[in-house]
């Protein structure tokens, strides 16, 4: 063996079709030692003698290591001569890490093959991490704190109700837009379907059920597309001390994902709101609200194992609600801030099972300060049914989201 140096580099590679380019990242490692492996005076011809100028050439977005070298070929007299070479002729193609360091054919003349593997899974594993900021599972973590969120304020109208001693059955039907314009640009859209029953016990406490379904689909700035189905059970009460009230919610929400990747996700959450109501119709309310997003880990499509950490959300609401009674109908507004006091980054593992590579990402979404704002219009008839229409805006820095309702109430 002679003059061993291991130089790696990368580069970027353009490939052009019809006019329109992809760029591929490409990296790539050179090892200029040259390894005897046989006495050219004592084999056949046609026999490999020696190998030297080694080049790996790994693609980032395929995965795929191509591995070409220059090799030195008995002549069957003795001596030996350099066989054809062209840097695109590969000795071994669609190679994977494991490949090397597994398969006597490819590694028994790498000596040096842990240091190769070793810098080409750090510079992969960094090329990764920044392309996980982008990755799909991400609008997990925003979808499920929008349908969180929209669920809330469906039922939050309940708690606006008068008194009625008998038991209440409602339903709504929505539809939800919104776009995140941070890191994995995507927009998102949502028909819900949302029912629930309540009823009065006594005069000041309320007690209630409710089931949402939401399906919907999110659509990435490459045009690729995601399918979502989100269910939702929800417990909730109030308690009224005079113009003083306390509401409680309790959430558990299971979804599912299909298309590019396929998983399911779950999640619980509480809030609880404290409110005064003035004899002007306005409620002035403060409260908390807490979200987790359960750990979720599976494998995609093509094997490679995914998972991203439990997420906490507690977030501080303040805000204002106001009504106005027009018979028949009454007009109702709200405006309400938020604040992020516990927010957990997003993160994200990628374990590429044929390559040995770790990959992971972490990062905020959204940001902590945002607002809410609604405007309903109800109208109440003989026979116990009330409708409302109803549009509520949640926004933070990046971030928008649209919900337009109708919504039914049927009083026994």
């Amino acid at each position: 063996m002679k003059n061993t140096n291991i130089i790696l580099f990368t580069f970027i590679t353009l490939y052009f079709y019809n006019s329109a380019y992809a760029i591929n990242p490409i990296i790539s490692a050179y090892n200029d030692t040259v390894y005897s492996l046989a006495d050219p005076g004592h084999v056949p011809a046609g026999t490999a003698t020696m190998q030297s100028d080694t080049y790996f050439f790994y693609n980032l977005e395929t995965l795929d290591l191509d591995i070409t070298l220059t090799e030195w070929i008995a002549d069957g007299s003795g001596g030996e001569y350099i066989a054809p070479y062209s840097p695109t002729t590969f000795k071994y193609k669609n190679v994977t890490l494991k490949d090397i360091a597994t398969n006597p054919s490819i590694n028994y003349f790498y000596w040096e093959a842990d240091y190769i593997l070793e810098s080409l899974r750090k510079q992969a594993k960094e090329y990764f991490s920044e392309k996980l900021k982008e990755n799909y599972v991400f609008t997990t973590s925003a979808k499920t704190r929008n349908i969180f969120y929209s669920n809330i304020n469906q039922i939050d109208n309940r708690f606006q109700e008068p008194y009625h001693s008998n038991l209440t059955l409602w339903a709504t039907e929505s539809y939800n837009w919104f776009k995140q314009n941070s890191y994995s640009d995507f927009t998102s859209s949502a028909f819900g379907l949302h029912i629930g029953m309540d009823k009065h016990i006594k005069n000041n406490l309320l007690l209630g059920f409710s089931y949402s379904f939401s399906d919907g689909e999110t659509t990435y700035k490459n045009n690729l597309t995601q399918d979502d189905s989100i269910h939702n059970i929800h417990l909730y009460s109030m308690y009224n001390f005079n113009n003083v009230y306390l509401s409680l919610l309790f959430n558990y929400g299971f979804s599912q994902y299909k298309n590019i990747d396929n998983f399911s996700a779950s999640n619980f959450g509480t809030v609880i709101n404290m409110g005064y109501k003035t004899p002007q119709n306005i409620i002035a309310e403060t409260g908390l609200r807490y979200l987790n997003l359960l750990p979720v880990s599976y494998n995609d499509s093509i094997g490679n194992e995914i998972s991203f950490d439990s997420n906490h959300f507690l977030t501080w609401t303040t805000g204002l609600k106001h009504t106005i009674n027009l018979t028949p109908i009454s007009i109702k507004m709200k405006f309400n801030i938020l604040y992020d006091i516990l927010y957990d980054n997003d993160e994200i593992t990628i374990y590429y099972n044929a390559h040995d590579i770790f990959a992971n990402a972490s990062f905020k979404s959204w940001d902590p300060f945002g607002i809410e704002t609604g405007l309903s219009a109800q109208t109440t008839f003989n026979n116990g049914i009330s409708l409302s229409i109803e549009y509520s805006l949640s926004a933070r820095q990046n971030f928008h989201s649209h919900t337009g309702l109708i919504k039914i109430d049927y009083k026994f």
